[in-house]
């Protein structure tokens, strides 16, 4: 009886109640995070920035006959400025939010401090929104909670 091992163990962290944490995540380890894209998301170019389009779900109500009443959109839409669209050209879904804070710290010519406030706060919106995951690795999140639980004074001499 053997069963197959998974490819990777990976926690995600998604807006949805059945995948939410339930233990806080360490900030080591949500800068070890890899964001990820909805794969269902569009891109638009405008002049002003990039429009973000993701489709509804339709539930049970929005069907006939209340969408021959009411026209319901299919898709909600989300205006990024240029902050935001560096940002969200820079998630390709292998760099982690380590990278994508120095990245934005040099070219804006931020501390690392202040431009990890900024980028997590947008990327706690992407997440809020539906418009990425963040993937934290498992294995290593695990190794780390031990690392810090060995290394705390009153521990076991």
């Amino acid at each position: 009886m053997t069963t197959a091992a998974p490819a990777r163990n990976r926690r995600v962290m998604t807006r949805r109640r059945t995948h939410r944490f339930t233990e806080a995540l360490s900030v080591e380890q949500l800068l070890h995070g890899v964001p990820m894209r909805n794969k269902a998301v569009l891109e638009r170019r405008t002049a002003e920035g990039v429009v973000l389009e993701l489709p509804i779900r339709r539930r049970w109500w929005n069907g006939p006959p209340l969408s021959w009443l009411f026209p319901l959109r299919g898709r909600r839409r989300f205006a990024l400025d240029t902050l935001g669209r560096e940002v969200w050209e820079d998630v390709d879904n292998t760099r982690s939010v380590e990278t994508l804070v120095e990245g934005f710290a040099d070219r804006h010519h931020l501390s690392f401090q202040e431009a990890r406030l900024m980028v997590a706060a947008f990327l706690k919106m992407l997440v809020e929104r539906s418009l990425i995951v963040l993937t934290v690795d498992a294995d290593n999140a695990d190794e780390e909670e031990d690392h810090d639980t060995n290394n705390q004074p009153g521990g076991d001499t």
